[in-house]
């Protein structure tokens, strides 16, 4: 509704605000108990409601500023306890421009890593960039990679033959290990016979969760 004439109204913060119309007979709910006001819209950004002296003097209101409560002792009605609670404030936000010319002053600047705790293990489908590209992200390889138009090379250093190193030394439930995992990316098509002279050992290096992690020491190779 518009008031017939604007109301001029200090606010906390400072300064003045013109209110224009009002809702008449509003019902606010203060610990589960519902009580009318009528309210004066103002452009207010820090606060959703303002209850004027007048208001709280109706509804028999008193303060207790050490236990930051507010009591309701209406006739008649129950007994309204309203604990306060602190007001968080958003952090400020600074410019990159503004950061380095603090950092510049001698201001300590540090990076931090914020974790939401609260969700479990984020799952590889979660992914935005998995979800936009699900031909790509697949659940397993179909096998090796298809032939391109363009086939790369490694540049040997001249005179440098063949390098082959001889496996090394495992223990006997490491060498099944190994066996069990060619012969697992043999038959998944991940890799194939080779017949080339160059060779590497390899070893193993152990998970998180215990299982072991087959790796290929190109230590050698790559002297090459």
């Amino acid at each position: 509704m518009c008031l017939d004439i604007e109301v001029v109204v200090d606010t906390p913060v400072g300064g003045c605000l013109i209110g224009s119309h009002f809702c008449k007979s509003c019902m606010i709910e203060i610990e589960g108990q519902k009580l009318k006001v009528d309210l004066t819209l103002l452009n207010l950004k820090d606060y959703d409601i303002i209850l004027r002296m007048d208001w709280l003097a109706t509804h028999y209101a008193s303060f207790d500023c050490r236990e930051k409560k507010v009591y309701f002792v209406i006739p008649g009605q129950p007994k309204i306890v309203h604990c306060g609670s602190k007001v968080v404030s958003p952090p400020p936000i600074v410019s990159s421009i503004q950061a380095r010319g603090m950092l510049t002053k001698g201001c300590k600047g540090y990076l931090a890593t914020f974790i939401d705790t609260n969700h479990g293990k984020l799952r590889l489908e979660d992914i935005q960039i998995v979800k936009e590209f699900p031909d790509v992200f697949l659940e397993g390889l179909p096998g090796l990679p298809p032939d391109r138009d363009i086939e790369f090379s490694i540049e040997l250093v001249p005179g440098i033959g063949p390098i082959s190193k001889a496996p090394y030394r495992i223990a006997p439930e490491k060498l099944k290990e190994v066996k069990d995992q060619l012969q697992d990316m043999l038959d998944t098509g991940f890799i194939r016979h080779s017949v080339s002279p160059w060779g590497a050992p390899v070893l193993f290096v152990r998970k998180k969760d215990g299982s072991m992690r087959l790796c290929i020491d190109y230590r050698e190779l790559n002297k090459g």
